[in-house]
């Protein structure tokens, strides 16, 4: 909730109207309805989550818990498509100060999903299958499969797509584009590589064949700048093996025929966004619990934004708790060394520093010699520097001290965690 209020704060404006009642604020509202998303619940399961969680409500400075009929207006307000498009950009320049999108190796990666328009039960599913069954034997095959395929095209009609546009390096919604019915994806590919081109630096795309036409390469390549890697899979099949129509589907077909041309092109990393979609149902779910067009359009879009929070802060706590630990460096303080704390000492001079929490007292440590090294020529007269470590096998991190005829000058051998000085 912190994440995204602080999000909030930097997008929507403080109140919807200077004569409202002033009780909370959107980025707070904004907050309770990422929690909504990332729990899973309805509005009056999340009101009466807030109630008991009073410490949540005080993070971000609200005094009491939104009613539901609040919660169902702010979203309304909230989640309008320019304000999560604008969060999307916000959430795009996070990325790139952190590295997380731009890659070499890695490509931008588009694909489309279709969601529940509302939840169905996976028992209520097997009854109709087994009174399909049943009635299968009493009736002609021929009349049942063309009920069937009504209504299937009546049930694909209404369900929510989303088409996405992700990073490849850090699983990042980039772009996303709501809709609604199945169909082609080749109409959303010109619309979401400009969205992701706005936000980021994109030198290739990769799309499955659902993207592919003539005119999408040409966009792509030739107005755009970018390399698009798609298989020429669409339409009928030509007679006699005849290859598809236009240059770029015909290059295309030649690209992709092997894995390792397949590989070499960058078109392997595709299943990056499958990897998205399926994160996002898991996590998010896979129904929506809205009931209008609008609104399922703008619960996609806060899903996606709610997916990029959880990618950001998965990646700061990774940061925070991950530690650097070398099976090689593991192993060799496992055989050299018992304690919790070793000191490695060449000079009585040598003064150590670390932090007091990690060992009871320097008495407590194990001394040992090492032999002293040539110094590098620094303007000055030659000698041997003596040196001293402290190595603390809970992190396996290093640092080591100068010598003592100057300023002691400290190198962390990892990135993350260790001794601090």
């Amino acid at each position: 909730m912190i994440w995204a209020h602080h999000l909030g704060k930097q997008v929507l404006p403080a109140y919807a109207d200077k004569f409202s009642r002033h009780d909370f604020t959107l980025p707070q509202l904004f907050a309770c309805l990422v929690l909504r998303e990332h729990q899973r619940k309805s509005y009056r399961a999340v009101e009466a989550l807030l109630r008991d969680c009073p410490a949540w409500c005080a993070d971000i400075g609200m005094t009491g818990v939104p009613d539901h009929n609040t919660l169902w207006r702010a979203f309304g307000v909230v989640a309008r498509l320019g304000k999560m498009n604008r969060m999307l950009d916000l959430q795009a320049k996070w990325a790139k100060k952190c590295g997380m999108v731009q890659s070499p190796a890695k490509p931008v990666a588009l694909d489309s999903t279709l969601f529940e328009s509302r939840h169905v039960s996976r028992h209520f599913e097997k009854r109709c299958r087994e009174t399909a069954g049943r009635a299968k034997r009493k009736k002609g095959r021929k009349h049942l499969k063309k009920q069937g395929d009504r209504r299937r095209s009546r049930t694909l009609k209404g369900l929510p797509k989303l088409s996405l546009a992700v990073a490849s390096l850090s699983h990042l919604i980039l772009a996303a584009r709501p809709s609604t019915g199945g169909g082609p994806d080749y109409a959303h590919l010109a619309p979401l590589l400009t969205a992701t081109l706005r936000r980021a630096r994109v030198r290739k795309v990769v799309a499955d064949a659902g993207f592919d036409s003539e005119p999408n390469h040409v966009t792509a390549r030739q107005d755009l700048g970018v390399r698009s890697i798609m298989p020429a899979g669409t339409g009928r099949p030509g007679k006699d093996g005849k290859p598809p129509a236009g240059p770029w589907r015909r290059r295309m077909r030649r690209l992709l025929a092997t894995k390792r041309g397949r590989r070499r092109s960058g078109y392997t990393q595709r299943w990056q966004a499958e990897t998205v979609n399926s994160m996002v149902k898991r996590n998010l779910g896979s129904a929506l619990r809205a009931r209008t067009a609008r609104r399922r359009s703008m619960e996609l879009m806060l899903r996606c934004v709610t997916h990029n929070l959880m990618i950001f802060r998965g990646a700061r706590r990774t940061v925070e708790t991950e530690q650097l630990r070398p099976r090689l460096f593991s192993r060799l303080f496992s055989r050299l060394f018992s304690s919790p704390f070793v000191l490695l000492v060449c000079s009585p001079s040598c003064v150590p520093v670390c932090s007091p929490d990690l060992a009871p007292s320097i008495s407590e440590a194990h001394a040992r010699t090492r032999p002293a090294r040539p110094a590098r020529r620094q303007g000055k007269a030659r000698g041997l520097h003596h040196h001293c470590a402290c190595f603390c096998p809970h992190s396996y991190s290093a640092l080591r001290i100068g010598p003592s005829v100057r300023p002691f000058s400290v190198r962390k051998y990892s990135a993350r965690g260790g001794c601090s000085s």
